[in-house]
């Protein structure tokens, strides 16, 4: 499995060797299982990276989309890839306000994931209410995206980091003392990220014809 992704499978911010990002905690919990649902796991996350532009800085790296060949489906014995790509592209100047970009390029990584026979499972963006690149106009950008990974039946399965991670009194932001953009930084107790992945749940895990899963890996991840 690989997780694609920006800082947040990255784990800017996150304890260093402490193993608490949530890429971490998926695979301890897969070597917890039975010897013949373990699998290797591939953080393929870059701090700054975006869906659809080439990051700002050097070490961010390039576009997802441009990425996606070299980091997931030439990467040896991939069976599945988790994105979770897009908060950049919102948030970062200069900034994406049209849905339907960020979901054209969605689209686009699950159809080259597929016709390589993976198994793709969408992550939704986390809230970031509170970070200083915030505005109305960017969260409508965010909402529209999250609706439309909701409902598609273009991925497998998909992860709702947004329910898992947002405050329960204010769906756009993330909980007190949660830095948004940054969540890795949060205490363990807090968020998925350094706790878990009990409250992310992922839906529709048998979505796409047998023949383009790997049958070993056709559970659910949550």
């Amino acid at each position: 499995m690989v997780c694609f992704g920006d800082s947040i499978t990255d784990g800017t911010g996150s304890t260093p060797d402490a193993d608490r990002r949530w890429p971490d905690r998926l695979a301890a919990r897969m070597l917890a299982g039975p010897p013949e649902e373990r699998f290797g796991l591939l953080n393929a996350g870059i701090g700054g990276n975006r869906l659809l532009l080439d990051a700002g800085n050097p070490g961010q790296g390039v576009n997802a989309l441009a990425r996606l060949e070299r980091d997931v489906l030439a990467r040896t014995g991939v069976c599945t890839v988790v994105v979770l790509e897009g908060i950049n592209d919102i948030q970062q100047d200069p900034s994406e306000y049209d849905p339907g970009q960020l979901i054209a390029a969605y689209r686009q990584i699950a159809l080259r994931a597929h016709d390589r026979g993976l198994r793709v499972v969408g992550g939704r963006i986390l809230p970031f209410q509170g970070w200083h690149k915030w505005t109305p106009e960017r969260e409508a950008v965010r909402a529209a995206v999250n609706e439309w990974i909701r409902g598609t039946d273009e991925f497998d399965g998909v992860v709702d980091f947004d329910a898992a991670t947002r405050d329960p009194g204010q769906a756009a932001a993330a909980p007190p003392g949660v830095r948004p953009v940054r969540p890795a930084s949060a205490q363990p107790q807090i968020v998925l990220f350094e706790g878990g992945l009990d409250d992310a749940q992922c839906s529709r895990p048998h979505a796409v014809q047998p023949g383009k899963l790997c049958a070993r890996h056709t559970r659910e991840l949550a």
